[in-house]
């Protein structure tokens, strides 16, 4: 190895969170809302479309939290629970939909819970009653493993030459589905999506090259769902990532910004591993 990659791989830092999760019902924020526009009720904890949801490492599963009020009459108040079985995408086909939790008939408050593993088929939820309506529905949610990259433009890892674009996804393939990301390296956009290799640390569901590499491949290798949540930005000293201690959620400071992205997507005490890539002098 060349004395220039050395240095580069010395900066290349794994981290391994070894703890097992103690928390098992996460519940994402931002997500709540009303039902029927208002006149049946509200819920205030229900997944989100593309979700990955941690596991627990000893059982291998998730669990998942839903919460609602509902102050109309209605009858066979119910989650729905559809495995993609062929992962298709529908969840349509016969046997798809599996068992039912059964709430019963509202006027009604319940929390309940589901718990999904970790593994390479998604999930769809309903919240639904009578027959086959519903009011809210939500698709393409996993369990798996989250991590965190971090550091300067060597970890942030976009195309630097036309011929990168898109090279880390294409070569991610099917595996690609099964690595989420939550918001953005420069926002709290409080939404969930298949990552993007090509993506800025300042755009949506960016991962880097680097990140989706290293997502596709736990993926690939493993059979298991993964979110890479990547804050790195280019150009700044290692001491620019230090926390304040004053406001440790200060959003105008990276790790605030990072630590408030990771806690509203229900990772905060989650992360499996921080992968940590300064590429450049402390300068």
């Amino acid at each position: 190895m060349s004395s220039k990659s050395t240095y580069r791989f010395s900066r290349l830092t794994i981290v391994v969170c070894c703890t097992l999760l103690l928390t098992l019902n996460v519940a994402a924020q931002f997500n709540s809302g009303t039902l029927g526009g208002g006149t049946d009720g509200t819920y205030s904890s229900f997944p989100m479309s593309n979700q990955l949801y941690p596991r627990v490492i000893a059982t291998n599963l998730a669990t998942i939290t839903f919460s609602a009020n509902i102050i109309t009459t209605k009858s066979n108040v119910r989650i729905r629970v559809f495995r993609d079985d062929n992962q298709d995408g529908d969840y349509d086909d016969s046997g798809e939909e599996k068992n039912p939790v059964i709430i019963g008939n509202s006027p009604i408050s319940f929390t309940t819970t589901v718990t999904i593993p970790a593994e390479l088929f998604s999930y769809r939820f309903q919240l639904a009653y009578n027959s086959n309506e519903f009011w809210l529905e939500r698709s393409n949610i996993v369990a798996g493993d989250a991590f965190y990259i971090a550091g300067q433009s060597n970890a942030e890892a976009k195309p630097v030459v036309s011929a990168d674009n898109n090279q880390a996804n294409f070569e991610a393939d099917a595996s690609r589905n099964f690595v989420r990301v939550y918001g953005g390296g420069s926002s709290s956009m409080p939404q969930w999506s298949i990552g993007n290799g090509n993506n800025n640390y300042n755009q949506e569901f960016n991962t880097g090259q680097f990140g989706m590499r290293i997502g596709s491949r736990i993926v690939a290798e493993r059979g298991i769902p993964v979110c890479i949540m990547n804050g790195a930005e280019l150009g700044f000293p290692i001491d620019y990532f230090l926390r304040n201690d004053l406001n440790i959620y200060d959003p105008l400071t990276n790790y605030g910004r990072e630590l408030t992205r990771l806690n509203n997507a229900g990772l905060k005490n989650s992360i499996r591993a921080v992968i940590w890539f300064q590429g450049e002098s402390n300068t």
